[in-house]
Parts: C-alpha cells; structure tokens; sequence
C-alpha cells in the first residue's frame, strides 16, 4: 500500500471518529429523545412611520404645551458589541402645535400647600390640554390622540442663578409628582418623564433643535435668551447626533432676572437710569445702556467666555425674547416704521446697538409709532429701552464667534423640538 493511501484511510477513520464522538456529545447533554428545534428568526416589529410627542415646557414666566409629530427609523451603526440597530427619531421644520399659559409655576407655588400646589398645577395643564384638542384657534384633535408619551421639562425657574444647576425645594416636588399624576392619569399616558434640565442640557437641546429645523451645512451656534437665563453651544459638526458633543453654557442672567437684580433689588445699579427711567426719557442713553449692561451682566459670563474661544461660524438666536424683539421693531436703517411682524433675514451688532439709540430716549407712545406691534412699548411700563439695550449686550458677548458679527433669527421652541426626538427623554427614540 503506497503512502498516500495510507494517509487517505487515515484520514477518513480521523474523521469518522469525530463526528461520532460529536453526535455523543450531542444524544449526552439533550437526552436519547430530544431532536434539536430549528433557530427561527422573529420577524422585527414594525415601526409606526409615525410619532405625536408631547412636550411640556415649564417655562419661569409661562408653561406651554406642544404637540410634535416625529418620524422614526432603525439606523444601523457599528459598535464595540458588534452591528446593532437604533431608532433615530426626526421631526424635520415641521411647525408644532402649542398651547400656552402665562405665569412661571416655578415662582407661583412657591409658599403653597401641598394640596395647594396640586389644584394650581392641575388646573393649568388640564386647560392647556383641553385646548391642544379644540380644532380652533390652534389645536389638533387629530395628533393629541394619537400622543402615548410626553416629557415636562423646567427650565430657569427651577435653576440656582450662579450654577445653572437644579435646585430643591418641597413645593417643586410636588409639582413634578402632580405632573405626573396628570399625564399618567387624566391623559392615560404610558410613558412619561417630569423632571427639571439644566441650563446645559437647555442649551445642547436647543442647538439639536436648530440642526432638525434649519439643517445648517456648516458649523453653527446658538444664543438662546430666556427670563431667568441665557444658553450658548456649539459642536464641531454641523450634523453631530451625539449630544455629548455638543458644548453648551448656561448663566442665570436672563432678561427679567437681571432687570429685577438691577432695578429693585438692595444692589441696584447706581448708573441703572440709562436704561429705566420711564419718568424722565432724556436720561435714558442706548449706547451708555448697551455698555453698562455688558460689563455688569455679560462680561464675566459663561457665555463669554465659550464664544471668546469658540472659533467664527454662524450664531443663530433664539428665544421668545429675541423673536419679539426682531418681529416687532425695525432692525435696520433707515429707521422706518415697522408695520408687520416679518423675521429679518439676519441681524448686525452694530445696528442693534444703532437701534438701542433711536429707541431709548422715546416715549412708548412714540415708540409705537415706529413700531405698533412692539409688546414692551403696548405695556406702557417703559421697558423698551432696556430690552433692546439688553440683547445688544449679549449679542456683544458671543460677537467673537458670529460671522460677520450677525445674528441668524432661529426660532422660539428650538430647545423643545429637541426634547422631541431626544432618547433621553423618549423611549421610542432609544
């Protein structure tokens, strides 16, 4: 017998023996009458095409609820555990539907009994939801019933004004368990998270917001003015997902918050009068205004500070504040009156502080003829001065990073259509 013989039996009694000692190992650990079943694949659930998110802000001088219809799709993507699939929600520039009341809860229960607190919680959010489902004036029956989850966030009421961090207090407590008693509930909601967010995760929320709405192609940032404080952030990435990336700031120098702290309060401003002196207008000075509430209020601020090493791209500005500021008053030479509530394209420095001049030294009678919608001016408490001379200042503090030295108007509920499609808030975006 010639060798390769030899070597082929060999090999075939090699193998033999393994398969059979292979079967043995197989009849000892599944038993002489247990056959193997056949591995089925579970066909994936479908996912509804889709989604109505409820977002409830919790606002320091209102509450608002919206009503965000969001798609949803499986993404693959690699990870350290292999090729998995995750659910990447959108909700694209499609306009939300809210319903708003004003008072910040925040500020309200304060001071109140438990049962207090819960009538006064309840009695909102059950009047907003009521008209979130009323088809006029701006309701939609159609996507409140179809919400099955719903995040309430607070925002700068509930914040300490030095940290921007979430504060403690009883009242607030159970104002998120009455929260949650509504909506799990009254509206028989599943899935529900009540909880206060940061000034951080406001601001990182905000600049998801914009990149959804507005899907800019180069790197961006956000100033976001509020009433008891301010956001910056901005990512390297234009299209980042990973809110980890995104760097954000928050200081509790919002509009209002600062206006008490330096008119009312026992630190008040000595040189306050360039900005508030609705008795005694010829005192009132844009420039000397816009200067002083910069080194008082934004100088040393957070926001400063990232914008002063944050290399130039676009800023968009966001805000009720902002918007009403742009939609009501002209934003540009010539000083004409401005009659509709038309967003400018986008807004310069200088001509904010130009405009900071014009408006200061007049009456809110006089304001109103240059710009009839101006909310300030319809008041009558003679604010105006300050509010312009106030977003002047802040545009001053993030300037080192806006191109152009503009400001790109970028919409109200931008930190709430991020929450939206956020996993940390919705499970259906995980």
């Amino acid at each position: 017998m010639s060798a390769r013989m030899r070597w082929q039996r060999a090999k075939h009694w090699l193998t033999t023996k393994i398969v059979f000692v292979a079967l043995g190992l197989t009849a000892c650990q599944s038993g002489p009458s247990v056959r193997p079943s056949p591995i089925v694949a579970l066909p994936t659930p479908a996912l509804p095409e889709r989604l109505v998110h409820l977002v409830i802000d919790i606002g320091s001088s209102g509450t608002s609820l919206c009503l965000f219809p969001v798609q949803r799709a499986s993404v693959p993507a690699s990870t350290e555990f292999g090729a998995q699939s995750f659910r990447r929600c959108s909700v694209g520039a499609i306009e939300p539907v809210c319903t708003k009341s004003k008072g910040g809860l925040a500020q309200l229960v304060i001071g109140k009994s438990q049962s207090e607190v819960t009538t006064l919680v309840m009695g909102r959010l059950r009047d907003a939801w009521r008209a979130l489902g009323e088809p006029a004036p701006k309701g939609r029956p159609d996507w409140r019933s179809e919400v099955r989850s719903a995040a309430a966030l607070g925002t700068g009421g509930f914040r300490d004004p030095e940290s921007g961090e979430t504060i403690f207090r009883p009242e607030w407590q159970v104002l998120w368990q009455s929260v949650q008693q509504f909506l799990h509930h009254e509206v028989a909601l599943p899935q529900v998270v009540a909880r206060p967010i940061t000034g951080s995760e406001e601001g990182q929320l905000a600049w998801l917001g914009v990149r959804e709405a507005l899907a800019p192609t180069e790197r961006f940032a956000i100033m976001e003015v509020g009433g008891a404080t301010v956001q910056f952030a901005t990512a390297d990435s234009p299209g980042e997902t990973d809110l980890g990336k995104v760097v954000a700031v928050s200081d509790g120098r919002g509009q209002d918050l600062s206006f008490e702290r330096l008119s009312t309060s026992r630190s008040a401003h000595a040189g306050f009068s360039v900005c508030f002196s609705p008795d005694r207008r010829d005192k009132q000075s844009g420039t000397a205004c816009v200067d002083l509430l910069y080194e008082s209020v934004f100088a040393d601020s957070r926001v400063a500070g990232l914008a002063a090493v944050t290399p130039i791209r676009r800023v968009y500005a966001l805000g009720a504040p902002w918007l009403g500021l742009l939609r009501e008053l002209p934003s540009a030479a010539p000083w004409k009156a401005k009659t509709d509530r038309e967003l400018p394209s986008q807004v310069r420095l200088q001509d904010l502080r130009a405009l900071a001049d014009q408006i200061c030294p007049k009456t809110d009678r006089q304001i109103l003829t240059l710009a009839p919608h101006s909310y300030e001016a319809k008041r009558g408490v003679g604010r105006t001065c300050y509010s312009v001379a106030y977003h002047a200042a802040y545009f001053q503090a993030i300037a080192p990073a806006a191109k152009s030295q503009e400001v790109i108007p970028g919409g109200d509920e931008q930190w709430a259509r991020g929450a939206a499609i956020s996993g940390e808030f919705f499970n259906d975006c995980r």
